[in-house]
């Protein structure tokens, strides 16, 4: 969950809202995606976190659309002010 959170704090210091995602493969206890929200950066209202993830994916499979057995950990830090939110744990 940490590395979700992780992923968010670089969401909200890039100017998107602070969400991050990543994709645990349970066989193979390894990270294989991780990303966070691109809304902004893009202008893709699609772009979130999840689905950047998913797009990772995708690309290590050669664009197949393949079923993992993979646990999915979403983070998400919202704070009143920004400032507190890079100074907070979450």
């Amino acid at each position: 969950m940490q590395e979700a959170f992780n992923e968010a704090r670089g969401a909200l210091d890039k100017g998107e809202v602070p969400v991050g995602a990543i994709f645990y493969d349970t066989q193979t206890q390894k990270i294989i995606a991780r990303d966070c929200n691109s809304v902004n950066a893009t202008k893709n209202a699609t772009r979130h976190a999840e689905f950047n993830c998913i797009d990772q994916v995708l690309a290590k499979k050669h664009k197949k659309l393949v079923k993992l057995p993979m646990g999915k950990y979403r983070g998400l830090c919202q704070c009143r002010a920004m400032h507190n939110v890079r100074r907070s744990t979450c």
